[in-house]
């Protein structure tokens, strides 16, 4: 079963050009996808998804946009290890806190960010 999870980062806070917004939501599952949805975003417009380092494991970083303001899909797959070459896995497995980062936008403008997670 497929879930979607929205992260509304796009009331950046700063001046234009160097505001920035971190929204954060608890899940559990395998992101399969990861949609951007620019809000007046600038060029400039960085944007991280990342899994919160816990204390068996380090920052997962999922995806990271730079310097974008176009709107996209990035569907995710991950090579495996151990079969043949070219064996691929959809997804990321996360369990906690995933954060969407907004940095480079301008004053309240950023980017709504929906991540597509396989329960």
């Amino acid at each position: 079963m497929l879930e979607a999870y929205t992260f509304d980062a796009s009331a950046a806070v700063g001046a234009n050009g160097s505001a920035t917004v971190a929204v954060s939501k608890t899940l559990t599952g395998r992101v399969v996808a990861i949609g951007y949805k620019y809000v007046s975003a600038p060029a400039t417009t960085d944007v991280t998804v990342a899994q919160a380092a816990t204390t068996n494991a380090p920052v997962i970083t999922l995806a990271s946009r730079a310097n974008s303001n176009t709107d996209a899909w990035t569907y995710l797959t991950v090579a495996m290890t151990g079969g043949a070459a070219g064996d691929l896995q959809g997804g990321i497995p996360v369990s906690g806190e995933v954060t969407v980062t907004v940095a480079q936008a301008d004053a309240n403008k950023g980017c709504i960010v929906t991540l597509m997670v396989e329960r």
